[in-house]
């Protein structure tokens, strides 16, 4: 009897320290990646250039290609060669599968610990909003035991690590000849209209911190490319991938928002109008770009392709250069 108790507590321990391991590494396996991807976010970048951060999801880290094919390292290669006589750097925050809630948090902690004046923050946020902001949304609007503890079981990586595997593994929508297969951080919580809420509210508090404390800030939209064909959505893939609710203009939160403009996008716009801040327009650039929209993004429909970065670096340079 006491030896299997042994093997009982020794099971319950081993399984613990395994379960912590995979916890830790699941904690610290974005950042260190971004590390490895942006050194100079390890080993520290010149104290005096001129730094420009680029801070936002994987559209800004540059998913599916290397570093130096990203929208940051060709806007620094531009920068440098219009103005050899100053030291700039575009720094890499881009974090895949990251929302608005690490932008937020990331301006506030440069801003706090860098204490640079000079500093230009461009952003591209909102695309992603993930099973934990959802369950935190329903906590905080909700008296219901059951979304307390689906926030507390979203709080550790583990658990949101497996659903979204088991999703992956199980879903995939057939629309004529194509199947898509949706992103590995698949959504399980996801509400239309809690998604926009949520992008809202945190746009809001990046805008009045970036006014509050005279940020020179940058906001940037969504290039969009629309799903395959399908029942529910014309414009919006983030829905066609999680939902099967058919959307109709009623379900955005923008009311006067331009029609053809995906949520996020006419979010980003509305927080531009009422806060006056600057938008550069990356959804126009791609829709006024010469290439075929079948080369300005990659299979997955939303992620740019490497002439689509091009388009970016480019558009953003035009804009920094009349600045």
């Amino acid at each position: 009897m006491k030896k299997l108790f042994r093997i009982v507590v020794v099971g319950i321990l081993a399984s613990f320290l395994i379960w912590i391991f995979f916890e830790a590494l699941l904690l610290f396996a974005p950042s260190i990646l971004a590390f490895l991807r942006e050194p100079k976010l390890l080993f520290g970048s010149k104290t005096d250039s001129l730094k420009i951060y680029a801070i936002g999801d994987s559209f800004t880290y540059g998913m599916g290609m290397t570093p130096d094919k990203a929208y940051p390292k060709l806007l620094e290669k531009k920068l440098t060669q219009k103005f050899p006589d100053k030291k700039i750097e575009v720094l890499n925050y881009g974090r895949p599968s990251h929302g608005l809630s690490y932008v937020y948090y990331t301006i506030k902690e440069l801003h706090e610990t860098k204490k640079d004046q000079n500093a230009t923050y461009l952003i591209l946020g909102g695309w992603n909003v993930s099973d934990y902001d959802f369950a935190r949304f329903d906590k905080l609007n909700s008296l219901k035991f059951s979304d307390r503890i689906k926030l507390f079981l979203n709080n550790f990586r583990t658990f949101r690590f497996i659903k979204s595997w088991l999703l992956f593994k199980k879903i995939y929508y057939p629309y004529g000849n194509e199947d898509y297969v949706p992103p590995f951080w698949a959504k399980t919580n996801y509400d239309f209209n809690k998604y926009q809420k949520i992008d809202l509210d945190y746009l809001e508090k990046i805008a009045v911190y970036s006014k509050k404390n005279r940020l020179k800030i940058y906001f940037l939209n969504y290039p969009q490319n629309p799903p395959p064909v399908n029942p529910y959505t014309d414009l919006e893939v983030n829905h066609f991938m999680f939902s099967t609710e058919k959307l109709t203009d009623n379900d955005y939160i923008i009311k006067n928002r331009d029609k053809k403009e995906i949520a996020i996008n006419s979010i980003i716009r509305f927080i531009c109008e009422k806060y006056n801040l600057s938008l550069i327009d990356l959804n126009k650039a791609f829709a006024k770009s010469a290439y075929d929209s079948k080369e300005l993004f990659q299979i997955d429909y939303y992620h740019p392709s490497e002439k689509g970065d091009e388009v970016i670096a480019d558009e953003i340079f035009n804009f920094l250069e009349k600045k």
